[in-house]
């Protein structure tokens, strides 16, 4: 069982070349504008949306860069989106509602990345998510598949790749003396915990069951918080001693919220 790396908003060490940072801002550069002309439309909601905003991006810096070539911006507006909406399920006066994470994030479970490739049609293999002893860990088993019978993808495809993300993300609150939404857990939000696979073949014989465990390495992990699982399938074409990311047929999906 491999123990996945932690980070703490800090890009890994193998991204720093594909400079993943500006890869997120890029993505949501076209949210951004949009939140700005909602602004004068409805003033009251902006800052809630603002704070919407903050969350999409700490669960988008802890893609990697085939994940991020998954997914679509049309698709981080609408995470954007989905997030704002959260905060009509609180009490209050619209504009200063809470975003409460830890007691609606499962209304996100099943969310798509991408719209050309839905997760559950891509991928058929049956294979199991669950809690460890602590609540920071969680353990996802794949008993043998055989691949070529498990994915829906385009006949180049030759390998593939299983990624996943455990992250921490922080209900926001409003302050009312700086006028703006704040994480109530500062020191965990963005936090995560990454797995990745490895490329492999697409075989038409079972591959050995594997297990993994993403962990966070939080002894405690503070009320207030909850915990997304992001679960994604990028395929590749091998082609002259390379493998070529098909990013359209790859897929990804927010699979649980802990």
């Amino acid at each position: 069982m491999n123990t996945a790396t932690v980070a703490l908003r800090e890009i890994p060490q193998e991204y720093k070349k594909f400079n993943l940072k500006d890869a997120v801002t890029d993505v949501l550069r076209s949210v951004n504008d949009k939140t700005r002309t909602k602004r004068k439309a409805s003033g009251s909601t902006a800052l809630e949306r603002a704070a919407a905003l903050e969350i999409s991006k700490a669960l988008l810096s802890s893609f990697s860069p085939e994940m991020m070539e998954i997914c679509e911006s049309y698709h981080c507006t609408k995470l954007t989106t989905q997030f704002k909406n959260l905060s009509k399920l609180a009490e209050g006066q619209a504009g200063t509602r809470p975003i409460y994470l830890s007691k609606y994030g499962n209304r996100m479970l099943g969310f798509e990345f991408n719209s050309q490739s839905r997760y559950k049609k891509s991928f058929n293999a049956k294979y199991h998510i669950r809690q460890g002893s602590r609540r920071d860990q969680v353990i996802i088993h794949f008993p043998a598949f055989v691949p070529d019978k498990s994915f829906e993808r385009s006949k180049e495809a030759t390998n593939f790749k299983i990624n996943a993300r455990l992250v921490a993300l922080s209900d926001f609150r409003y302050d009312s003396n700086e006028k703006l939404f704040k994480p109530l857990n500062t020191a965990i939000h963005g936090k995560f915990s990454s797995y990745n696979s490895g490329m492999l073949p697409i075989l038409k014989i079972p591959l050995d069951p594997m297990t993994s465990q993403l962990c966070l390495n939080q002894t405690v992990v503070p009320d207030g918080t909850s915990l997304f699982l992001i679960m994604a399938i990028s395929f590749y074409m091998y082609d002259n001693g390379r493998f070529v990311h098909l990013c359209k047929d790859g897929c990804m999906q927010i699979k649980s919220v802990f």
